[in-house]
């Protein structure tokens, strides 16, 4: 299995947690001055049920976030949210090609919260795998996935990753490996067919 993390959601990881460490940091140093004031007065366990909470979201951003990748088996690549993943056959992939964010979604496209997301990768170059129907297990894939990982133009997925062209490489490879699995004979008759072809050619 290859695994190419999605930039998208390590940059939504870094910004959480950088708010959320802050606002539990002034947490805990009010409950624990509450220790010794009781100016919490009947609110204490109200504070510390709440900060439980913060420090969930807190582990949901800082380590299940990082589980957001695009990993290739030999049959399918796996879009792998922080906490599910969607199989895609390569077989369902129409084409790979490079593109960037800002083909799909303008800046006025986009709510402030979500600028402010994928401003930094708007014009930088991404893979986008056009797809030739999406998969009915995607019906509810708003529900965990974020929208600008998906085409507006075109169908299919923008994956932005630490290097673009391995992947792109990969991917394809992986697709003719596929090919080369199900159908064994296919490179010999396409070479058949160039040799007819050039034989023509050549016969004046």
């Amino acid at each position: 299995m290859i695994k190419h993390r999605l930039l998208v959601y390590h940059q939504i990881g870094r910004r959480k947690r950088w708010l959320l460490t802050i606002l539990l940091m002034v947490m805990v140093a009010v409950g624990l001055y509450d220790q010794k004031t009781a100016i919490l007065g009947d609110q204490w366990l109200m504070w510390w049920v709440t900060m439980l909470v913060i420090g969930l979201i807190w582990t949901y951003y800082a380590i299940f976030t990082r589980r957001a990748s695009i990993q290739l088996f030999p049959n399918y690549i796996r879009l792998q949210g922080p906490f599910i993943g969607k199989n895609i056959s390569y077989g369902r992939i129409y084409a790979v090609t490079p593109g960037n964010m800002s083909q799909h979604f303008s800046k006025e496209r986009l709510k402030k919260r979500e600028e402010a997301i994928v401003n930094t990768y708007l014009n930088a170059t991404c893979v986008f795998i056009e797809l030739r129907s999406i998969p009915s297990s995607f019906k509810w894939n708003k529900l965990w996935f974020p929208r600008y990982l998906f085409g507006t133009n075109r169908r299919g997925i923008i994956c932005c990753v630490d290097d673009w062209m391995t992947l792109s490489n990969q991917i394809e490879s992986a697709r003719s490996g596929r090919h080369a699995r199900i159908d064994p004979d296919r490179h010999k008759r396409q070479r058949t067919v160039v040799g007819h072809i050039l034989a023509e050619d050549l016969d004046f």
